[in-house]
């Protein structure tokens, strides 16, 4: 009986920790892959006379998916 009851109140407190852990696991895989994706992006430069010209010229894109994007 005290066994039983014993279990049933360390389990949530287990279940806890270890979403806790896999919580804690997935946040530095997404520090990770955001440190890596700093090496994957291009400065656009623009010597064209265009009135976008200013929005273009020294931009960062970063290529994701097939697409680019702005950071």
């Amino acid at each position: 009986m005290v066994l039983d009851l014993l279990g049933l109140v360390g389990l949530p407190t287990a279940i806890a920790v270890v979403e806790g852990a896999q919580h804690q696991k997935a946040q530095e895989r997404d520090a990770d892959e955001q440190y890596r994706m700093k090496d994957f992006h291009m400065e656009i430069y623009c010597n064209s006379n265009s009135r976008k010209k200013d929005q273009v010229h020294g931009t960062v894109v970063v290529l994701k998916d097939r697409k680019v994007c702005r950071p």
